[in-house]
């Protein structure tokens, strides 16, 4: 999804968003590393490494403000992390800033 803001500046500035994203999931698969929302079969992007799957997955855990769950590649559990509870997600800075 994506939402256009036309801002005081005259410009329009672009947000992409997903609302109600659920925890992310690092996982390997097909000698590649996934990056997956929990309990969706569909892939968010793939990477070659395992490290670049997970900044991806921190910093769009962080935007959305949910966690992020990291498989080995065996696919058993390695570790979480969360954002801070009560941090607004990209969609509710949108709206404060743009009072929409």
């Amino acid at each position: 999804n994506e939402i256009n803001v036309h801002d005081d500046d005259g410009k329009f500035d672009k947000f992409d968003f997903k609302p109600n994203i659920k925890d992310l999931h690092v996982i390997y698969k097909n000698k590649l590393w996934e990056v997956k929302e929990e309990g969706d079969t569909k892939v968010i992007k793939t990477f070659e490494t395992k490290g670049s799957a997970m900044e991806y997955a921190y910093d769009l855990s962080k935007k959305h403000s949910v966690c992020m769950i990291i498989h080995d590649k065996e696919g058993n559990f390695e570790s979480v992390t969360c954002s801070p509870k009560n941090t607004p997600s990209i969609l509710e800075v949108m709206r404060m800033k743009f009072k929409f």
